[in-house]
């Protein structure tokens, strides 16, 4: 899953206008504001092109998107289903 981690670093320091390497697994993105809901959409659908299956409207939740760490356990939870 690193490289799953490094895709997303990289998208969302893209969309933030950050240096990836100031993003760590546990990076509060919501709180910080480095995340807004146009962004997480946008993520959304990096995540579903990544894990193959789409990641539904109730699971657009700040749980799943506190941080990349949580992303990147949202898509193997996800895998096995």
């Amino acid at each position: 899953m690193d490289e799953v981690f490094e895709q997303l670093r990289e998208a969302v320091a893209g969309r933030a206008f950050i240096n990836a390497d100031e993003l760590s697994r546990d990076t509060e993105l919501l709180d910080s504001a480095i995340l807004d809901s146009e962004a997480i959409v946008e993520i959304a659908a990096l995540m579903a092109d990544i894990s193959g299956k789409t990641v539904l409207k109730n699971d657009r939740i700040p749980a799943n998107f506190r941080s990349i760490g949580a992303m990147v356990a949202f898509i193997e939870r996800n895998a096995q289903k």
